[in-house]
């Protein structure tokens, strides 16, 4: 679902419980479930974009990997997880090191250190052989 969208725009209000009593007392009732209908809207667009602030904020700026907070977030649900299906599934952790990378800083600028960072981030991500077998 995208963020304008919702499944409360559309509604028939009509489909909902006839009022009993006057017209104007069921224009209200009608008017009041518009109402509502917008301010769940406007709930669900407004959770939409909490839910998308969280996420990038788990994330690191430059590599698009996540951060320390929500590295550990991750995998405290994952260990749960784990413990749960214990004898179902299976998990890997890879940690990597880039061994002298401050001497790269040091030596040759923040600049390229991002652009190692980011190299280092693609191959992580490129699939292994085992998976393409």
């Amino acid at each position: 679902m995208q963020l304008n969208q919702s499944p409360y725009t559309d509604l028939d209000i009509e489909c909902w419980p006839a009022h009993e009593g006057e017209p104007s007392e069921r224009k209200n009732y009608q008017m009041q479930v518009a109402r509502m209908a917008q301010h769940l809207s406007r709930f669900e667009l407004e959770n939409q974009k909490l839910a998308e602030i969280a996420k990038r904020a788990d994330l690191d700026g430059l590599t698009g990997c996540l951060n320390r907070e929500g590295w550990e977030r991750l995998s405290i649900q994952e260990f749960s997880r784990l413990k749960r299906q214990l004898d179902q599934t299976t998990s890997t952790l890879l940690m990597l090191d880039i061994d002298r990378f401050k001497q790269v800083n040091d030596n040759y600028g923040h600049l390229v250190g991002d652009k190692v960072l980011k190299q280092v981030v693609k191959i992580a991500q490129q699939p292994s052989l085992s998976q393409l077998d």
